[in-house]
């Protein structure tokens, strides 16, 4: 402490209290202020004013530097949080690589259940097509058939006119009956056989039998029936008392050579064959 006239210490630019009293005519003025400064220091200043002065500093001591207890845990916080940061992020790569392997199993099995879909759906169309072609087909061939058995039947009929037609040209009729007695009697194993035939043809016959007689084969005889029988032109030849039989009538010959005949007619009228495979493959 030494005398001088009256000053006041102040921390360095701070902010600060100045108390003030009088003892025994001394003035005395204490003033506290703590400074701004990037070091800061705390500063107390005491100013006696008076008849004499005196000047007292005190200066705050500094702070203890921490243990090295404080130091080490602070390091092992420090050592933690870096530890936990680099498991976070850790982690935090292996969820966003799960993540995408999870989006990408997900967009295959997506595409897989698409083209199972696709396969499945285009197969149940090939199949509908497929029934839906096999049914049109046994349509058209169910009608193609119609068409088919009425040409045939109109040929039929159409041959029974072309019968009538020939039965009415009696010399070329006549040989016909006389080539059909004699067949028969060449086919049967008896000698004496029976001609029967429709009205007509048996006035036909009787004019000519001498020439029917001719045509028979050798050892061979033949006479007419008494009764007529019916049918549309040709004769019913018999032979052992009626158990042997030829019929070369025209409805005995139909029945008897009709799939042949309607052969002949379909090669006639269709020679490349009316199969629907053809008409829809073009």
């Amino acid at each position: 402490m030494e005398a001088g006239p009256h000053e006041t210490l102040n921390a360095s630019k701070a902010a600060s209290k100045c108390h003030k009293r009088t003892l025994n005519g001394f003035r005395i003025e204490i003033e506290i202020g703590i400074g701004i400064d990037p070091d800061p220091d705390p500063e107390v200043s005491l100013a006696i004013g008076g008849t004499d002065s005196a000047r007292l500093c005190l200066t705050q001591p500094p702070a203890p530097s921490p243990s090295p207890v404080v130091t080490q845990a602070q390091e092992l916080e420090e050592a933690i949080l870096a530890r936990g940061e680099r498991l976070a992020n850790a982690y935090r790569e292996r969820a966003n690589r799960a993540r995408d392997q999870i989006l990408r199993d997900a967009a295959d099995s997506l595409r897989m259940r698409e083209q199972r879909e696709e396969a499945i759906a285009k197969a149940l169309g090939e199949r509908t097509y497929r029934q839906q072609v096999q049914a049109e087909e046994l349509k058209l061939q169910s009608h193609l058939d119609g068409l088919r058995w009425n040409l045939v039947r109109d040929v039929e009929h159409r041959l029974a006119e072309s019968m009538r037609t020939h039965v009415a040209s009696p010399d070329l009729y006549l040989a016909t009956l006389t080539g059909f007695i004699a067949t028969a009697a060449a086919a049967i194993e008896c000698d004496e056989l029976v001609v029967a035939a429709n009205p007509h043809d048996l006035k036909l016959l009787e004019s000519s039998w001498s020439k029917v007689k001719a045509a028979l084969p050798e050892g061979k005889q033949a006479t007419l029936a008494g009764e007529p029988i019916d049918a549309i032109a040709g004769v019913l030849i018999t032979g052992n008392h009626g158990r042997i039989r030829v019929d070369n009538t025209f409805d005995g010959r139909m029945a008897r050579l009709r799939p042949r005949i309607q052969q002949r007619i379909l090669e006639r009228l269709l020679p490349n064959g009316f199969d629907t495979g053809a008409l829809l493959g073009g």
